[in-house]
């Protein structure tokens, strides 16, 4: 389903139904659309290059301490860009990745392209 604002309400009960017996690290549509805009944001490369990238993301990514003694899991989801926008393909729980993991990114031979094209030069 593209991530939408006419979307918005079938977007959210898909969420509230995995969800239904959580209590901790929940998401809601803004989380979906804010998190999305970050990826575009840290690609850095023109949506027509983006087509075909896929991220699993996890906005509760974070360590917890060793004393901590059981698994936590957050709500996670996966986003796909298409030409008419990015896909949500799937929302899910499963444990909380570590800090470094929020993002898990995986590129088409495109935008791998397009990110090295873009650092060929710069500016310091």
């Amino acid at each position: 389903m593209i991530i939408r604002e006419s979307n918005r309400d079938r977007i959210q009960s898909i969420i509230d139904e995995v969800q239904k017996r959580s209590r901790e690290r929940e998401i809601c549509y803004n989380d979906i659309e804010k998190y999305v805009g970050i990826l575009e944001e840290k690609l850095d490369i023109p949506k027509k290059d983006m087509e075909g990238v896929v991220a699993h993301i996890d906005i509760h990514a974070q360590d917890f301490p060793r004393a901590y003694q059981y698994k936590a899991s957050s709500t996670h989801f996966i986003v796909e860009r298409k030409k008419s926008g990015w896909n949500l393909a799937d929302v899910f729980r499963q444990d909380t990745r570590g800090e470094n993991s929020r993002f898990l990114v995986t590129l088409t031979d495109a935008a791998k392209q397009k990110i090295i094209e873009s650092h060929e030069r710069f500016r310091f």
